[in-house]
């Protein structure tokens, strides 16, 4: 589910890929890479609410992931 989510996601279909990455959780709840995608287009699709909160998670479960750090700073500069 992860990588057809990714798929989705590079096509640009936001909200399937969303559908996908969220199933993924289910079976692997601790992926950082998972919420960092699904953070990703929520924020794409202008969810910046789900988008922090996902992003925010990604951190709390590795506090060393500099890319959730950074895509959560993004998502910040589009909601100023």
């Amino acid at each position: 589910m992860h990588n057809r989510g990714l798929a989705f996601y590079y096509q640009r279909k936001y909200t399937q890929a969303i559908e996908d990455l969220t199933s993924a959780l289910k079976w692997d709840p601790k992926n950082v890479h998972i919420y960092n995608n699904r953070g990703n287009a929520l924020n794409d699709i202008k969810k910046h609410k789900e988008a922090l909160e996902d992003l925010t998670t990604a951190i709390k479960l590795d506090p060393r992931s500099a890319l959730s750090y950074y895509h959560r700073g993004n998502v910040h500069s589009v909601i100023r």
